[in-house]
């Protein structure tokens, strides 16, 4: 397992996340964040599962 690309997807997706939860930016910006930061996540523990 690699771990570079796990901890890529679970930085990018708790980055992306708190920029959708807590940015002052329109609320179209605000809900992509929050969702490419919840599928990074999602991919992240899939990969982790998947290759444990």
């Amino acid at each position: 397992m690699d771990v570079g690309i796990l901890l890529i997807l679970f930085i990018v997706g708790v980055i992306c996340l708190m920029y959708g939860v807590q940015g002052h930016s329109s609320m179209r910006s605000r809900t992509i964040l929050t969702v490419a930061g919840l599928a990074c996540l999602i991919a992240a523990t899939f990969y982790f599962v998947l290759n444990v």
